[in-house]
């Protein structure tokens, strides 16, 4: 077998911070960036979600720029990972796995004892990424999507 001569990108010097209001054009911007306008979150719905009981947003950021950030809540023993976007110049370089393995971490210390999700059907990467976490698909939700596109509930038990 031959050696890869694939590099493996430098590792991320970023910064994981709690969500401020001023990040909210960030937020927007990002999520319309990583999702077709059918799932994307439009500005009113993301601003629902930041304040509603029981929900945190961590952001990622690098020299002063927001990059990512995930948006989860939770009620009573079950956590919601809302979603989790990633500028795509930092995918596949283990930033979302450092987000999902925070939010994991914190919604246990709260008692929650299981995580739920949802991802497009036809989003294979994500699919695979959630896969790879320990998530499961538990049943399609028909027509989860403004355009009609179908969604995976996923769940993983903590």
């Amino acid at each position: 077998m031959k050696p890869s001569t694939e590099r493996k990108p430098e590792p991320l010097a970023v910064r994981f911070r709690e969500y401020e209001a001023r990040d909210f054009p960030s937020l927007c911007r990002l999520d319309q960036m990583c999702f077709p306008p059918a799932i994307a979150y439009d500005p009113e719905e993301i601003a629902a979600a930041l304040v509603q009981p029981h929900t945190f947003c961590v952001v990622a950021e690098q020299d002063e720029q927001v990059v990512g950030f995930i948006l989860l809540n939770y009620r009573r023993t079950v956590g919601h990972i809302i979603t989790i976007d990633l500028h795509p110049d930092y995918r596949r370089r283990g930033l979302g796995s450092r987000f999902m393995k925070m939010a994991e971490q914190h919604l246990a210390e709260l008692g929650v004892r299981r995580v739920v999700l949802e991802v497009a059907t036809n989003n294979d990467a994500a699919i695979a990424f959630y896969r790879a976490r320990g998530y499961s698909t538990q049943r399609i939700l028909p027509h989860y999507y403004r355009d009609g596109t179908d969604a995976y509930m996923m769940e993983k038990v903590l």
